[in-house]
């Protein structure tokens, strides 16, 4: 018997409708602004026509080549060449660059809970533009002035160029100081001082900042900061933080950014992640900031791939047009006194600000908690008439509802775990995804894969399972329950009820253009052909505007692990084709699954063509020699992934110079019996006068990173400046400024033994020890040579 196989064209078209509205929503995302070589543009964004923001381009691109052509971590030669140029750029202006040098013994304990100790010398360097009034030595002096921050660290991790992390930002900040300076040159008055900070040793744990905010800082007459960090090279610049006691700080921003990407569920997830900036400090003192940071392409974090070659040239105007603006909106912006919510921040911080905000189309959109709560409350209200009307008119039955209510139930717990299933079919159809070290590196396909495919698996479940959608129950069902989780949100992650606050939104819309539309056709005696349709796709546009950015940024920030969490922004796509199902016929159903099968075929050819690694296309490799002081036995490691996926046969090699022993996520070799390490003095180790209960000791470090392994009820004095009696067992994390040894005075109970750890960054190729040489298609930036030791 034959089946007739007949499409709708309405429900083509709505399709084709539905696809333009995701690309659309998504645009916000993905758009990149442009400036020619040639100083046109074909930009939108009228200021970027200005010949002013040109300029400042151009010598942010002229300050990238010079900062960010090496590794310049804390103490390193390095670091000394892109200080000198930092000096030297404010000099030609004709400002006065100060250098607060010092030295910082940070407990992370006590704001990150860490039982580590970081050590380390600094040199931040800063600088003022005053106001008419005020002088470039410190702050402000007028009581109604407030001197606004331009922040961000000028050191990068020994294993990258620091390109985007932190380069970028230096780059643009100099490029926007010079051209503010200028602008004063000719007459611009300014109304709020302006203090430009280039903080060290942020890579080390945000030693730079917290040293600036224990020294010559009063957060009262600071009006506002911008801070801008990296973690990734690509995308756009999201304003992922911000502490606004007044909401004011953040609306006279969107007054001259037009395109922001912002959303308040951002700083609910950053609270709960392990991530810190060097706005932390100033956060913590209850001054206003905004902190914004790119977070595409994230294998380029601290790696070799955070070059000036592979920096995304549109994320280079972002970052420079973030600055630009910040000096617009508050250089002349009169700020409201806000000393008494510093002095009472801990108590008044929950009652001031923004409730909830959000961007839509670059334009940031704030709620007080009084006017959301009244939106939600106003939705609940209408959802719960309507209702009752249905079921007292008998539109509805109440079994039907509850029918309905059960299958939006089973939409919201199938629609993420179909989706996770999806990730866990990636990693086992592709492994190396956990591997994930190539540039260029396409994080959108792993993205799409999973979301794509709890799509399929949700509507295939309503399409075989459910053979009758009631679509009007569907959708009320649907958004009582939004607006049910919308208000248990608000308790644990209120800004990502807005999610669900704009899913209702469209629902209840949606629910009654399509009651108006049954009433029209019956009125009229019209056949339900599906005409409307295409109409009922536009829609789509009102949720999908927030949540396909707010889904994949979540994605972004918490990597795929959490894809079930990501998709939640997105479940207005598997209702909307749900609800839609009783208007088509099993041949529109089958093709909307086929179309999505097509889609994840597509995904996985992306996919293989984007990490497939081979022998010709291996994946870059890292090496740690270690030397063990005590024995002087030699062992190598190497990460487990990299031997795994790397295809590369110097690997295999490797593995058999000695005994392998596999650890976490390390191959270790030992007994290296051939291999003779070069003499590379790295510490100096001296026996101190002992008592009967403690021994001391006196090491001279000229490693360029290191770790002591303090035991409990240990002393130790840092270069006779810094004291610390540790009650329980303690990390000790120090750097060596380049050229220089630092000392160290230990007392240890007699019972324990004191151990260390000595990193210096190399070549493979330096040691000359018979390790074989790395091919150049895996050579990473650097190596890492380790002398590790016990002293009893």
């Amino acid at each position: 018997m034959k089946t007739n196989f007949k499409l709708n064209p309405y429900w083509i078209l709505a399709c084709v409708v539905f696809i333009l509205v995701v690309l659309l929503a998504s645009y916000q995302l993905f758009r990149y602004e442009k400036i020619n070589s040639n100083s046109n543009t074909s930009s939108s964004n009228k200021n970027l026509e200005d010949e002013d923001f040109k300029n400042i381009y151009k010598a942010t691109l002229s300050h990238l080549e010079n900062i960010a052509n090496e590794p310049h971590p804390t103490g390193s030669e390095q670091i000394y060449k892109v200080k000198e140029y930092i000096i030297k750029t404010i000099k030609n202006e004709g400002y006065k660059p100060i250098i607060q040098n010092g030295s910082l013994l940070f407990d992370t304990s006590k704001v990150f809970n860490s039982d580590k100790l970081i050590f380390s010398y600094l040199q931040n360097i800063y600088t003022i533009i005053p106001s008419n009034t005020s002088s470039n030595e410190g702050f402000s002096i007028e009581e109604n002035q407030k001197t606004i921050f331009v922040v961000c660290h000028y050191d990068s991790v020994p294993t990258g160029y620091g390109a985007a992390d932190d380069s970028l930002a230096v780059a643009a900040s100099l490029a926007n100081f010079q051209y503010i300076s200028k602008q004063v040159t000719k007459g611009f008055k300014l109304k709020n001082p302006i203090l430009f900070l280039f903080t060290d040793g942020e890579e080390l744990g945000l030693l730079g900042s917290k040293f600036f905010t224990e020294n010559n800082f009063d957060e009262k007459k600071i009006g506002a900061i911008i801070n801008l960090e990296a973690r990734g090279n690509a995308g756009m610049s999201i304003l992922f933080q911000s502490s606004c006691n007044k909401v004011d700080i953040i609306r006279q921003y969107s007054r001259f950014d037009k395109h922001v990407v912002s959303y308040s569920f951002a700083n609910d997830i950053y609270k709960i992640m392990p991530n810190n900036t060097d706005y932390t400090f100033f956060e913590q003192a209850g001054v206003d900031g905004l902190n914004f940071a790119s977070i595409g392409n994230s294998v380029s974090y601290h790696n070799e791939v955070d070059n000036l070659e592979n920096l995304d040239k549109g994320l280079i105007i972002q970052q420079s047009f973030k600055i630009y603006n910040f000096l617009r909106a508050f250089s002349n912006f009169k700020f409201t006194d806000n000393s008494e919510y510093n002095e009472t921040f801990e108590s008044k911080k929950k009652e001031v600000g923004p409730f909830v905000y959000f961007s839509i189309f670059g334009r940031i959109i704030s709620l007080s908690k009084f006017s959301y709560i009244f939106i939600l409350s106003f939705l609940s209200c209408i959802a719960i008439f309507i209702l009752i009307y249905y079921l007292i008119k008998k539109i509805m039955r109440f079994r039907d509802f509850a029918i309905s209510l059960l299958q939006t139930v089973i939409v919201y717990i199938l629609f993420p775990l179909i989706a996770y299933l999806g990730k866990l079919l990636l990693i086992m159809f592709f492994p190396s995804i956990k591997a994930f070290a190539s540039n260029p590196y396409n994080e959108l396909y792993y993205y799409l894969f999973p979301v794509c495919f709890g799509i399929l698996g949700v509507t295939s479940v309503f399409v075989f399972l459910f053979k009758k959608i009631d679509a009007k129950a569907f959708l009320l069902s649907n958004l009582i329950f939004a607006n049910l989780v919308s208000f248990l949100l608000l308790k644990f992650m209120r800004g990502l009820s807005i999610l669900t606050a704009f899913l209702g939104f469209y629902l209840l819309i949606l629910l009654i253009l399509i009651r108006i539309i049954e009433i029209y056709q019956t009125k009229k005696n019209k056949s339900k052909h599906g005409k409307d349709l295409p109409f009922l796709s536009i829609l789509m546009l009102i949720p999908l505007t927030v949540g396909i950015p707010v889904s994949y940024l979540i994605y972004l920030a918490l990597g795929l692990n959490y894809v079930f969490i990501s998709v939640f922004g997105l479940l207005c796509i598997p209702i909307f084709f749900i609800s839609m199902f009783e208007k088509i016929n099993i041949s529109d159903k089958k093709f909307t699954l086929v179309i999505i099968i097509i889609i994840l075929f597509a995904l996985l050819i992306l996919i293989q063509s984007n990490i497939n690694f081979t022998e010709q296309n291996p994946m870059p490799s890292s090496i740690t020699v270690i030397k063990n002081n005590n024995d002087m036995r030699v062992s190598i490691e190497i990460p487990t992934r990299e031997v795994k996926y790397s295809k590369s046969p110097w690997h295999k090699s490797i593995i058999s110079l000695g005994r392998q022993k596999k650890l976490d996520n390390v191959y270790a070799i030992e007994d290296l019996s051939n291999i003779k390490l070069p003499e590379i003095n790295m510490i100096k180790i001296s026996l101190k006068p002992e008592t009967k209960k403690y021994k001391q000791y006196l090491l001279e470090i000229k490693a360029p990173i290191w770790y002591i392994y303090l035991p409990a009820d240990s002393f130790v004095s840092i270069d006779s400046k810094y004291n610390y009696s540790a009650d329980q067992k303690r990390i000790l994390k120090g750097v060596t400024p380049y050229g220089s040894s630092i000392k160290l005075l230990i007392r240890i109970p007699q019972k324990d033994t004191l151990s260390y750890y000595l990193i210096k960054y190399i070549k493979l190729s330096d040691l000359n020890c018979g390790i074989p040489a790395k091919p150049e298609n895996i050579m990473r930036l650097n190596d890492t040579y380790v002398q590790k030791g016990e002293i009893k």
